[in-house]
């Protein structure tokens, strides 16, 4: 019987048939064991029966008449081996087997030499009715020479086929199993079986690499693909000839792009002969479909290749994928392979990178601007190269963002640099401090004639440098707060538009909806990140800080999901000052340390005074004095102060040196702010409440006339309604203010906090009014608001007006008093009314209670208006102390 085992490269085929000639031997045969070689045209005529003859056991007298004939057959002068030396070798092993039973084993058969397989012919033909069991094992091949051998084979009776495939699934996992002696997860075993394709050689190769780099886990048990898995790869495409390995280096280069089109022109092979490769090399488990299993596999094809030869095929690959009309960032890839390319490919490195940033990939934008920049002829066409590379690089946080700067500067004063890239290159010369060349730019633009581009630059440069005449006209009438509508839909133009209008007009409802409608309807991308970082500042200067730190969590979330450290900073820097305003300390510090972590001062340039400024004030209120000095002390760009970060930095280092007892150097600060934002036209108090910072100091002076004009000018620029900076603002009046006065400006104070969500500054109120209410002899009321105030106070973390509420440091101890709510009382609350009302006691806003509670503003409102009849109190700053110490107290 004769059994023709086939199946692909790492099968198996090898082992099955070693365990069959030990079986074999065991039973008593001679086994007699050889195997081809791919090297056929080396190999001597009868090289396969040569190693027969050559196998352990063999009698000496048949191993003497086996070498005569061997000799004068391998002697051939390249001609037909003689047919009485197949005869006569034929005939030796029959006259063996008469006397023990022969096990003929032959591995890679399709090897061998024509003339072994001739005589393998014969003695198949011949053996019928002998004691011979011959065993062939065969890869898949293409050699004519195999394929008539394969013919002959197929006709005779007694031969039997078997074929061996890649395992399943379930089988790698099995064989995990084996090897590792362990259990294996299912999920383990599908990625073992796209690593490997089901192939045993690969699944041994890649369990041999997981224990070498992680010694002893095979308890828990990590996929690792090292050389042995890179050997086992590379074994795989051992064939008759190089087309296996040539198709495979050629769709590893071409990727996802590689049809066996382009394959065969890349390999410069026949069609014919890539598609029968590629037959082969999805039976070895290593493609599925037109591409590689798994990228490793694709990896450890290319690492084979010499670096010179890589690079050719990379520029071939580019060249043909070009030629096809596919996609610039797929050319791309294969370019800034090559890394040196003609200037006639510039324009399609620039289009690559526009796609590559559209998908988020940094680095390869990055390569594909740094070629495109080394080979553009074109001064202008470069110029725009290093605009856009320069915004990247902030993007992404290089440290040579501010070299570029200087190349840009000179390009923009040559006159090389026009729409968009002007515009790119502007904003970033301003957060450089370069406002006298990103004027430049600007008038370039204006001379362009590129409307949009201008508008943008134009708002830019004026929301950033309000003290740079730009020509953008104050908003004074009703006409000119409209945000229009054509703007509204503008991504680009859309934030910078409303940020322009809430800082000369103040807060009025067409920015804000602009604001919010493009937070909502845009998505975040290099193009609008600037845009959508404006929006949130039209926010935050609007007193809408609830929305603000909605929106500031969400694109801070997207920005670390796509590793963006430019962009992290920056919302980050926009959350710490959402969360000083509502007075979140600790959430504070933590984004602006966040901020300046994520982008590095030189990216940063003129506004790291934004971070700094909440560092300050955060620390400031902390208590922490040592470290707001260190921030305080922190080196700045000179054009900070032109800018309005600088206007934040100074309200931060106002009240640094008010904490510490420098009345006059603070007031010098805040009437800094105030005349700045007043000649800048931008003199909004919710941008920085100056007058009411400079009036705390004139009140400690006892300048309570400057105080007092100072404060009524600041109500006066408010627009109707609640708000944070309306409480601020009537909670300093109230102490230049007489008793009852006091009470009542307090009171609204404290309404207008707990409406905008100013909870630091909420405490505050209360702490002041509970005086008021000491002094009025009232008690009760007192200490109700006095534990009201700490613990809000504790809640923001505020340790320096916890001092001065307790200066002990210790927990309020204040007695109970029977006229306090009764127990009853507190009793009838349902728990979804117990629990708005704990917040509410809280100083939260009825937006925040929603958002935290997951229902409406308008069921907050229902249930705090059955609390309050309840327990018959007025409003929530009558809601009892229990409320407030019990969310303390579980804290």
């Amino acid at each position: 019987m004769a059994t023709l085992v086939t199946g692909a490269v790492g099968t198996g085929k090898t082992e099955l048939l070693h365990a069959f000639g030990e079986q074999a031997a065991r039973a008593g045969a001679l086994v007699l064991s050889a195997s081809g070689s791919p090297a056929e045209d080396e190999a001597a005529p009868l090289d396969t029966f040569y190693q027969l003859f050559h196998s352990v056991g063999l009698p000496v007298s048949a191993a003497a008449r086996a070498a005569a004939l061997l000799s004068a057959g391998m002697t051939a002068d390249g001609s037909r081996t003689q047919p009485h030396v197949l005869h006569g070798l034929t005939a030796i092993l029959l006259e063996l087997a008469e006397d023990t039973p022969l096990a003929i084993c032959v591995d890679d058969v399709e090897h061998s030499d024509a003339a072994s397989l001739e005589c393998l012919l014969q003695l198949i033909r011949k053996m019928r009715k002998a004691r011979i069991s011959v065993a062939l094992t065969q890869r898949t091949g293409t050699r004519r020479q195999w394929q008539r051998f394969r013919g002959e084979l197929q006709r005779q009776p007694h031969v039997r086929y078997v074929r061996l495939t890649p395992l399943s699934a379930d089988g790698v996992g099995q064989a995990l199993a084996d090897q590792l002696g362990t259990g294996v997860s299912d999920e383990l075993a599908a990625t073992a079986f796209r690593l490997t394709g089901g192939n045993p050689l690969l699944v041994r190769a890649l369990v041999r690499d997981s224990l070498t780099a992680v010694p002893g886990a095979v308890d828990q048990p990590r996929l690792v693909t090292g050389t042995a898995y890179q050997h086992a790869v590379l074994s795989c495409l051992h064939g008759d000839d190089k087309t296996l390995s040539e198709v495979a280096r050629s769709m590893a280069v071409l990727g996802a792009a590689g049809s066996t089109t382009l394959v065969a022109r890349l390999a410069e092979v026949e069609h014919e002969r890539v598609s029968a490769a590629v037959g082969a090399l999805a039976e070895t488990g290593l493609l599925d479909g037109c591409g590689f299993r798994h990228p490793a596999m694709g990896e450890a094809v290319l690492a084979d290749v010499p670096g010179r030869e890589l690079v050719e095929l990379h520029g071939r690959a580019a060249r043909l994928l070009w030629a096809k009309g596919m996609p610039a960032i797929t050319v791309a890839e294969h370019l800034v392979a090559v890394g040196a390319v003609e200037p006639a490919m510039a324009p399609v490195l620039r289009e690559a990178a526009e796609q590559a940033l559209g998908e988020d990939r940094v680095e390869l934008a990055g390569r594909c601007l740094e070629l495109a920049a080394d080979v553009c002829d074109d001064k202008q066409e470069r110029a725009s190269v290093m605009a856009a590379l320069m915004e990247l690089e902030w993007w992404a946080n290089h440290g040579s963002t501010a070299r570029r700067g200087g190349h840009l500067s000179e390009a923009i004063s040559a006159g090389h640099l026009s729409g968009k890239a002007a515009g790119v290159a502007m904003t970033r010369l301003l957060w450089q401090g370069r406002a006298g060349e990103a004027k430049i730019a600007l008038d370039q633009l204006a001379a362009d004639g590129a409307t949009s581009e201008l508008r943008l630059a134009e708002l830019t440069l004026a929301t950033t440098y309000p003290g740079v005449d730009v020509h953008v006209p104050a908003a004074r009438g009703p006409e000119d707060r409209v945000v229009p509508t054509t703007v509204i839909n503008q991504p680009r133009l859309g934030g910078a538009t409303a940020l322009a209008a809430v800082l000369t007009a103040g807060m009025h409802d067409e920015a804000i909806a602009s604001a919010e409608h493009l937070l909502q309807n845009t998505q975040l991308t290099h193009g609008t990140a600037d845009s959508l970082a404006a929006a949130l500042m039209t926010l935050i200067y609007a007193d809408r800080l609830y929305e603000a730190a909605v929106w500031c969590d969400h694109l801070l979330a997207e920005a670390k999901l796509r590793e963006a450290p430019g962009w992290e900073a920056r919302f980050a820097a926009c959350r710490a000052e959402v969360a000083f305003r509502q007075g979140e300390l600790a959430v504070c510090e933590s984004n602006a340390r966040l901020a300046l972590e994520r982008l590095s001062a030189p990216g940063w340039g003129v506004g790291i005074g934004f971070p700094l400024a909440n560092l300050i004030l955060a620390a400031t209120e902390m208590g922490r004095h040592e470290e707001a000095a260190y921030w305080f002390n922190q080196p700045v760009p000179q054009a900070l102060l032109d800018t309005r970060f600088g206007l934040h930095y100074l309200h931060a280092r106002g009240h640094y040196q008010l904490s510490t007892g420098r009345l006059h150097a603070a007031l010098g600060e805040f009437l800094s702010c105030g005349e700045l934002m007043a000649m800048w036209g931008i003199d909004r108090p919710t941008l920085v409440p100056w007058r009411s910072d400079a009036a705390q100091v004139y009140l400690r002076l006892g300048e309570i006339d400057k105080a007092q004009r100072l404060l009524d000018e600041q109500l006066a620029l408010l627009p109707p309604g609640p708000s944070r900076t309306r409480g601020i603002t009537l909670c300093v009046k109230a102490r230049a203010s007489g008793l009852k006065r006091r009470r009542q400006l307090l009171r609204e104070a404290v309404d207008n906090l707990q409406a905008g969500g100013g909870r630091l500054e909420l405490a505050r109120a209360q702490a002041e009014l509970a005086d008021v209410y000491q002094a009025l002899d009232e008690p009760t009321k007192a200490r109700t608001l006095a534990r009201k105030a700490w613990h809000m106070a504790k809640t923001c973390q505020a340790d320096a007006l916890c001092q001065i509420l307790l200066p002990d440091g210790g927990l309020p101890k204040l007695p109970r008093p029977t006229q306090l709510t009764s127990p009853e009382a507190l009793a009838a609350l349902t728990d979804a009314e117990r629990r708005v009302a704990k917040l509410a006691a809280l100083g939260q806003s009825n937006r925040e209670i929603a958002g935290q509670l997951y229902i409406t503003v308008s069921t907050v409102e229902q249930h705090l208006t059955r609390v309050y009849r309840k327990l018959k109190v007025s409003g929530r700053s009558d809601l009892p102390s229990e409320f407030s110490a019990s969310i303390a107290d579980t804290a």
